[in-house]
């Protein structure tokens, strides 16, 4: 196990390489793909970059950035509970994949990117196994701490509803991790996850509405009701919501400021919510809450940030891909 400040200086060192800041202005003035693999992996340009260059790179980047994210892990023996399950999300963002393939009987290779950590997936048995097939999927996550998500599976739940299970029991072991912090940590983290936590319940009620057409009662169990989050009373109110111009303030009166304006900004003259602005709107805020104390802390805090770095420099490398493909600007 490495002692703390060897991760720091470690990550540090990292840092000073990642394609955010000064270094992302400088690679998203490049032009040519081929260009830019050279600038990220080394070696010598291919020269006639193919189509699926774009595509590759993309690939290869993410398998950097979550080989760096696991590494956190390793260096304390995948004994730090707290870092284990804040990496936890990206692990469920595979079997969300994984779900999702069988529920639509995708059986072409999906594009899961391994995170090592305890009691997940087993990735040679996920590339072994036909998981179209239940009694295969049943296999792959009967020894995993996801064997709940086969009764889900087995009774024709929505994939929306599991993906969300699988979303309340990371912020579940999230929040109970933070039990192993030390109080300045604690008291410095918490009031951060408790607002992400908060914007999963907004936008999962915004979503369950907008795309769904539930109405509060159906989904009511769904929610996160950790202590200090916005009441579910409050949140009911989003349900009554019926997108028309000026009905925001009336009807969301009770919730706290920031909450108010990020919703604000993603609602058109009309009434109408952007969905997806207000998650990109919200991403960089959380992001921005969370990287600031990369440059404040000498703790556990600063590698916390690093993994919110770590994703932030890998959307802008597809940002940058993409700007390239269709020759837009960023």
């Amino acid at each position: 196990m490495q002692d703390i400040d060897f991760v720091l200086a470690k990550i540090h060192g990292i840092h000073s390489k990642s394609v955010v800041g000064d270094n992302y202005e400088r690679l998203r003035k490049i032009d040519s793909i081929d260009s830019l693999n050279k600038e990220l992996f080394g070696g010598d340009k291919i020269g006639g970059a193919s189509k699926r260059l774009y595509t590759d790179i993309e690939k290869k980047f993410k398998i950097k950035v979550y080989k760096e994210i696991t590494e956190l892990s390793k260096y304390f023996d995948y004994k730090n509970v707290f870092i284990n399950n804040t990496i936890l999300k990206y692990e469920i963002e595979n079997v969300k994949n994984l779900v999702n393939a069988h529920i639509l009987k995708i059986k072409t290779d999906i594009e899961l990117f391994e995170v090592k950590l305890e009691n997940t997936l087993n990735y040679d048995m996920v590339n072994k196994l036909d998981y179209t097939d239940f009694a295969n999927l049943k296999k792959i996550l009967e020894p995993t701490i996801f064997n709940f998500v086969i009764n889900l599976v087995e009774n024709k739940n929505d994939k929306y509803f599991i993906e969300n299970e699988l979303d309340k029991f990371y912020y579940r072991k999230l929040v109970e991790s933070t039990s192993r912090l030390s109080k300045t940590e604690r008291d410095k983290l918490k009031p951060i996850i408790l607002e992400e936590m908060n914007w999963q319940n907004i936008v999962w009620a915004l979503r369950t509405k907008l795309y769904y057409n539930k109405i509060f009662s159906d989904v009511e169990q769904s929610f996160l009701t950790e202590s200090g989050l916005i009441s579910k009373a409050k949140i009911s109110k989003i349900f009554d919501l019926e997108f028309i111009r000026d009905e925001q303030d009336k009807i969301l009166s009770g919730f706290p400021t920031i909450y108010r304006e990020l919703i604000k900004s993603a609602t058109s003259e009309e009434g109408d919510i952007d969905i997806p602005k207000l998650e990109i709107d919200v991403d960089y805020r959380l992001y921005s809450l969370y990287i600031k104390n990369f440059y404040l802390e000498f703790n556990i805090l600063a590698i916390i940030a690093f993994i919110h770095i770590k994703m932030k420099e890998y959307n802008n490398v597809v940002k940058i891909v993409e700007s390239i493909r269709y020759k837009t600007s960023l």
